[in-house]
Parts: C-alpha cells; structure tokens; sequence
C-alpha cells in the first residue's frame, strides 16, 4: 500500500484532472472473497473498498480526528475479477459537503480498469455519534481545491409501492458486528449475494453495477432482518434489508445474459418460501 502526490501508471488517463492525494492499495482475490464458480462476490468487493479507505485515512494521520461512517456507494463492474487475480485499488477524494466526502475508487488488474466505485462517507464524532464538519486538516491531506468540489448526500432509491416478489428473513450473527457495534456494511451486501441465490438471479446473471444507500445502521438486536426483492425489469432488481424503522436499499442492474425465465423462477421460490 503506497500514497501518492502524482499520477500512478495506473491512473494515466485522469491525468488531466489529478487528485492532489492518491492511496493505492494491492490485493490478490483469494479463496474466502469467491463465490463457488470462482468470482470475486458483492460483500468481499465491498471489504476490499473499505479496507482501501481505512489504510488511506490511517496513512494520512486522519484516523486520529475523524470517524467515518459509509451512507451510500455506488459500483460499476466492467469485468468480473477471479480467485487469485492482482488488484490494485487506487482511491482520492472526489468531493465534499458540509460533514461528508466523497470517495472514488478504482480498481485495476494488470493495468486495466475492471470497476470503480464512489462512496459517501459521513464524518461522525463517535460511535452513535452526529455529523461533525470536516476539519481543516482534511482539505489539508486531500488539497484545497476538494473544498469546492460541491456534492450532494442526499438518497434517491424509494420503496416500490408493491409487494416484494421475494421476501424472507434471515439470522444475524454477533460476527457480522464490527468495531462501530453496528452490523458492517459489507454484510449487506453478503445477505445480498445471498437472497439473490436463493431467488434464483445468481443462476442467470451477474451484476454489472448497483447502488447501495444506508439510512441506519442495521443493530444485532432484534437478531434477524427481512429482506425483500423486487424484479422492477429484466435488468433491475431492487433490495432492501428491513429491521423495524431501519432499512438499506440497493438497486442492482444486471448483465445483460439475464433469461426470462428469471421472473417465474423468483416467483416460484417466493411462493415456496411463504407456504413453508
């Protein structure tokens, strides 16, 4: 893991619009991040961003002020990554607001871009904490001109005004918490790679970007959340994990190889579930 001040070969096409810091950070893909055929999963991608993003504020000193808290993030996905595959993660700041910034990430193997993503992330003064406004020491690390990089924190995805086409709930465990002492968002995205197995999407498709927003943090008490899904096209689904008032959504668009049998087969595990 290295910073940088300057453009890494990696990052050559931005050239002309260069963060002042970049943050690089390399991994292999090994056996716990695969899904059985071997592809790096949702909830490892989303481990592997995160982790990006802790060893860059680490390395900057930042950790030592600030307390990060993710609220949204989106992925694009242009080629699948595989067990064993070199990444390499390069992360900058993007953009800021009044208490958050934005993170973007991209992600290489063997020099070519396969995904990026950009995250929200709120800074807080503690754990169960409020939004504190960025310190003067942020814009010191990341460069003046972030300052008047202006993006918004606001969340678009809306609950569907129908019943899922699949629900059910799930069993949360104490492992899923972590040192926020709320259920870590790359566990979102595990119960995600895993309804979406169950409802059969896994079987046709693979997700080429999604967008996932977190309103509250999901809590170990009561111990399970119901999660639903709907198939609002051939190519969209929307997810959401629900715990009480609490509730994440994620929008994932598909490849495009989806069958059409995907809506009968989701329906039949949906009817299945509830009659059980």
């Amino acid at each position: 893991m290295k910073a940088h001040t300057t453009s890494t070969p990696a990052d050559t096409e931005n050239a002309k619009a260069m963060p002042e810091r970049l943050f690089q950070h390399d991994v292999r893909v090994l056996l716990s991040d695969t899904d059985p055929k071997g592809v790096l999963r949702l909830d490892a991608l989303a481990r592997l961003l995160h982790d990006a993003a802790t060893l860059d504020i680490e390395d900057s000193g930042l950790h030592k002020e600030t307390i990060w808290v993710l609220r949204s993030i989106e992925i694009s996905i242009f080629e699948k990554a595989h067990y064993l595959d070199k990444l390499s993660l390069v992360t900058f700041c993007s953009g800021t607001g009044r208490s958050w910034a934005e993170r973007s990430t991209n992600i290489y193997k063997n020099g070519t871009k396969i995904m990026e993503a950009k995250s929200i992330w709120v800074n807080v003064g503690g754990v169960r904490q409020s939004a504190k406004s960025l310190p003067d020491s942020f814009f010191m690390t990341y460069g003046k001109s972030v300052r008047h990089m202006e993006i918004s924190a606001r969340q678009v995805l809306k609950s569907p005004k129908r019943n899922p086409d699949f629900s059910e709930q799930i069993q949360l465990r104490f492992s899923d918490l972590d040192v926020m002492d709320h259920v870590n968002n790359a566990v979102h995205l595990a119960l995600i790679e895993d309804v979406l197995s169950r409802a059969k999407v896994r079987t046709y498709s693979y997700p080429h970007a999604l967008r996932t927003e977190f309103k509250e943090a999901l809590e170990i008490k009561p111990r399970s959340v119901v999660v639903n899904l709907w198939l609002l096209s051939d190519d969209k689904i929307q997810i959401e994990l629900v715990q009480n008032a609490v509730r994440s959504r994620t929008l994932i668009e598909l490849t495009s190889d989806i069958l059409p049998t995907l809506t009968d087969e989701a329906s039949k595990v949906a009817h299945a579930t509830s009659a059980g």
